[in-house]
């Protein structure tokens, strides 16, 4: 008998290690500098779900091609079809995992910039990361 398997990928924010007090001087600094700054690290969506790229591509350029030939309309459907299956397998629960690694990951940065810009010195921005 066949045996289907899924694969859900689970992600974790992991917070970094405090960061030293140069970095803290040089990132009080930069905050002075822009207010707008940002230290969470870019998100790769696109290289952690490639093959629902490839199935977006594949939706939309069969599209294109469908409007030229109506008679390659089975493309964006398979492609679709691909897309709908995968939500619920393994890569529907993979996206709701990230989803959430992604709004733990951006609110710990958030908090970690308003310790940094909102501490006196090393050692008060030391006693309100703790609290993070």
């Amino acid at each position: 008998m066949a045996q289907v398997q899924i694969i859900v990928t689970n992600y974790y924010f992991k917070k970094p290690p405090l960061m030293s007090e140069g970095d803290y001087l040089s990132y009080k600094q930069i905050f002075s500098i822009d207010p707008a700054h940002s230290l969470e690290p870019k998100n790769h969506f696109w290289k952690e779900f490639e093959s629902l790229k490839w199935m977006l591509i594949v939706f939309v350029g069969g599209g294109v091609l469908m409007l030229f030939n109506t008679e390659l309309g089975f493309i964006p459907a398979f492609a679709l079809f691909l897309m709908v299956i995968s939500m619920f397998t393994g890569t529907g629960k993979s996206l709701l995992n990230y989803q959430n690694y992604c709004e733990e990951k951006a609110n710990y940065y958030v908090r970690l910039k308003d310790a940094i810009v909102s501490s006196r010195d090393y050692p008060s921005f030391r006693s309100k990361i703790s609290s993070i």
